[in-house]
């Protein structure tokens, strides 16, 4: 099978592991083995391209981990987190820590490593295209497929464990001085809210899900605490904002009044779980 050939059976992905696979080639680095072998090429062929010195190259492997990361929507990329995030602090190329700062989102980096590589990224980077990406992260970070919200129960704990370390991220997006990245950390907020209120919003057909839940109540107020912490961010919007931010920022503020704390219960022979809220996670501070 020719190059051609397999990128026409591989779409959208093929594409792009050529396209970067042409640029790494071009740089006399070789193809990788996975596009001789006509597969996708796995974490471990990806790593070392990264720290190449050529921008080009570094670039064509962030391009094909985020791809894969976006096809597969598995954590199964999440272990290139401490490289990127390394990049958005090292690279001198604004391109290379753009593209950076969204992989960290794309192959959802653990918390503790792509929060502050994000926020590092918000109060220093002097480009704003840079700045804004990694508002826009946070929320492609805790976004899930239908399926796997339904059928993974890790996914949210993995989700709250994570986004313990992402106020501190937004509330650095909200102070930027470029209204474009305010309305990025916006965006990413309001995806946020709607990914933990989705917790009381589903049904888990596995048993092992409680202990799950035990964990992200454990979680929840951690979280609690950092989206206390925007408020003063976020009445300053409603202060100075433009008016969709200010729209954004009044929603935000309604939504984390509602949030509510996640309560598993059984029913049809201990088979299903059921969750159901159960006082208000920021309760006085909000409602």
């Amino acid at each position: 099978m020719s190059r051609r050939d397999w990128s026409r059976t591989h779409p959208p992905v093929a594409l792009h592991v050529l396209t970067a696979a042409a640029l790494i080639g071009a740089a006399g680095l070789g193809w990788p083995a996975a596009v001789h072998a006509q597969r996708e090429p796995g974490l471990n062929e990806l790593l070392p391209y990264l720290d190449s010195k050529d921008p080009a190259v570094q670039l064509g492997a962030i391009t094909v981990l985020s791809e894969l990361a976006r096809a597969n929507q598995e954590p199964m990329f999440r272990d290139a987190g401490p490289r990127l995030a390394a990049l958005v602090q090292a690279s001198r190329n604004a391109d290379v820590r753009r593209a950076a700062v969204e992989a960290l989102g794309w192959v959802r980096a653990a918390g503790e490593v792509a929060g502050p590589a994000w926020a590092a990224a918000l109060t220093a980077d002097p480009s704003p295209d840079v700045r804004r990406s990694a508002a826009l992260a946070v929320g492609v970070h805790v976004r899930r497929p239908e399926e796997q919200r339904v059928l993974f129960p890790e996914t949210y704990r993995l989700l709250i464990q994570d986004a313990v370390h992402f106020p501190a991220v937004l509330s650095a997006g909200l102070a930027d001085p470029r209204p474009e990245v305010q309305a990025a950390a916006l965006e990413s907020l309001a995806r946020l809210l709607v990914a933990v209120r989705e917790l009381n919003e589903v049904e888990l057909i596995l048993p092992e899900v409680e202990a799950t839940l035990t964990e992200i109540r454990r979680l929840l107020p951690k979280l609690a605490a950092g989206l206390r912490d925007l408020t003063p961010r976020l009445v300053g919007v409603l202060v100075r904002g433009t008016p969709p931010d200010q729209l954004a920022a009044a929603r935000a503020l309604e939504e984390m009044a509602r949030l509510r704390n996640p309560r598993p219960y059984e029913y049809e022979e201990k088979k299903i779980i059921r969750i159901r809220p159960t006082g208000r996670l920021l309760w006085p501070d909000f409602g």
